[in-house]
């Protein structure tokens, strides 16, 4: 629900003093009109009618109809002024109070933004003028250029949050399609990697190849010396042998001859001193040959000792074994980019997607709720004395490119008319009454997306070049309206129709200033 129950001014415009005015209660079409007690001659001119409803607006927007702000609205001679609106949004109790000099908005007691006040309000200004208070010089919604009525439409359906939602997928879209690109570089750089590795190894493996030749080559070398030594070992060995049994049989001759023996016991042949030189010099031979088969021996043994035939490690198998454990990483590194890639392309395609897809529900929303303000209008055309008259109205279209052609525009078929003419051609009051019927139906349209039942409306000075015939019509249309949807129908005029109200509002401005009084 929207109901404004009743508005508290004080020092606001013509109200000097602190004024109270709670907003009748039964459906119906109200009258309001004024008199000017200070200067009769203006008639109901200059007396605060417009003002009364204008307060309302600023107190929730901050400004008038007119852009009317700050000191501009404060009574003259008075330093500050305020409003305070009680009125029922949804299932809220909102009372709001703005005051000027000091500034403050209040909204039930408690200090609040201007944003946070219009999100319980649930209406903006514009959505508030259009739809609750048609301003006697705001322009009607038909008046308004093509590109200016596709904004405020577009305001009111909330058509740009799905341009909003199509440019962020064409950001993210972007955003994706970067980081594919970074991806593919990133799988480029490890595939070089992989490349790289494949090539080292092959090369480690031929020099790990010709080390392993060239190691079993050497141990084939070296176990052949050790045989080589160890023969040359088994001759020593003999070698030693038989020079030691010599030197003990030259020993004991040694030993006979030493002993005064005359004869040769080998051969009994008398021993000279000649012979015995010779053994002692045979005997320092075999010693002098015995010891150098020691040292030759001690020297092959040590040969042997020292030759190594364990392997050397191949320094080429750790270089293979880590190439291959970096080729393990950067292939499971490309397996996880192209997963990586996989999840993008899916996340491209779909953003890819939403960019225009978005458009085309912000397209399909258009096309619905032009039929319903088509509906709405044509409606309306009938009451307000425009019989068999037709509205058409079209706006944005995707073009091949994918792209926006925008732009508002209605299309006024007279009674047997098979195009379109332009609203220019009427005169002012078929074009008033073309422009109330725009009203209607776009008032309609603004509470039904706001969610909102709308239980009061005002019109300020709507019967501008109307005829007689034109006021009784926008009555009727008005007041059918305010039965049929339980609202009440406010029509601010200077002079009255003898017309059968459902209440009269009298705005009396006097020496101090303008007060309200009712009429039932």
């Amino acid at each position: 629900m929207f109901d404004i129950v009743k508005v508290e001014l004080e020092d606001f415009r013509s109200f000097r003093g602190k004024h109270s005015f709670a907003f009748p209660t039964e459906p119906g079409l109200y009258a309001v009109t004024g008199k000017n007690l200070v200067n009769p001659q203006l008639g109901a001119n200059g007396i605060g009618k417009t003002s009364l409803f204008e307060a309302i607006r600023w107190c929730n927007y901050g400004s008038t109809s007119r852009g009317l702000r700050a000191g501009d609205i404060i009574n003259w001679g008075a330093k500050s002024c305020s409003v305070t609106v009680h009125q029922l949004i949804g299932n809220e109790d909102l009372t709001v109070t703005r005051t000027q000099s000091p500034n403050s908005l209040r909204l039930n007691g408690t200090i609040v933004d201007q944003e946070t006040l219009e999100k319980h309000l649930r209406l903006g200004p514009e959505a508030f003028t259009y739809a609750v208070m048609i301003p006697q010089f705001g322009e009607f919604f038909f008046d308004k250029l093509p590109s200016d009525k596709l904004a405020l439409f577009s305001q009111i359906m909330e058509l740009d949050y799905w341009l909003e939602k199509s440019e962020e997928a064409a950001k993210l879209a972007k955003e994706v399609f970067e980081a594919k690109a970074n991806v593919e570089r990133e799988i480029a750089r490890f595939t070089g990697q992989l490349e790289t590795i494949d090539a080292d190894v092959e090369d480690l493996k031929v020099k790990n190849k010709t080390f392993a030749d060239a190691e079993a080559q050497r141990i084939k070398r070296l176990k052949q010396r050790i045989v080589e030594l160890q023969a040359n070992l088994a001759e020593i060995d003999k070698a030693s042998e038989f020079a030691t049994k010599t030197l003990s049989n030259l020993s004991i001759k040694l030993e006979r001859v030493e002993r005064g023996a005359k004869k040769c016991p080998t051969c009994g042949q008398p021993v000279k001193n000649k012979d015995l030189d010779d053994l002692l010099t045979n005997q320092s031979d075999f010693e002098r040959q015995l010891r150098k088969l020691e040292r030759d021996k001690v020297a092959l043994q040590a040969e042997i000792k020292s030759l190594d035939l364990s392997p050397r490690k191949n320094p080429y198998a750790d270089e293979i074994t880590q190439k291959l454990a970096a080729k393990a990483k950067a292939k499971a590194k490309i397996t996880d980019l192209k997963a990586d890639m996989d999840a993008l392309n899916e996340d491209h395609t779909a953003l890819s997607f939403w960019v225009g897809g978005f458009k085309r529900v912000r397209l399909f929303i258009v096309e619905q709720a032009l039929q319903q303000l088509e509906l709405e209008i044509n409606n309306s055309l009938g009451s307000l004395g425009l019989l068999d008259w037709r509205i058409e109205l079209d706006v944005e279209r995707e073009n091949k490119s994918g792209g926006i052609t925008k732009g508002f525009t209605v299309m006024v078929y007279p009674p047997d008319a098979e195009t379109p003419v332009k609203l220019e051609a009427y005169s002012g009051g078929e074009t008033q009454r073309l422009r109330l019927a725009g009203n209607l139906g776009l008032a309609n349209l603004i509470m039904e997306r706001a969610g909102l039942r709308n239980t009061i409306e005002i019109f300020d000075e709507p019967s501008s070049h109307l005829s007689e015939e034109g006021l009784l019509d926008l009555a009727d249309t008005l007041a059918e309206r305010a039965l049929v949807t339980g609202r009440r129908c406010m029509i601010i005029e200077h002079n009255l129709l003898d017309y059968a109200f459902a209440g009269i509002i009298t705005v009396v401005k006097g020496p101090d200033g303008s007060h309200v009084t009712s009429t039932p």
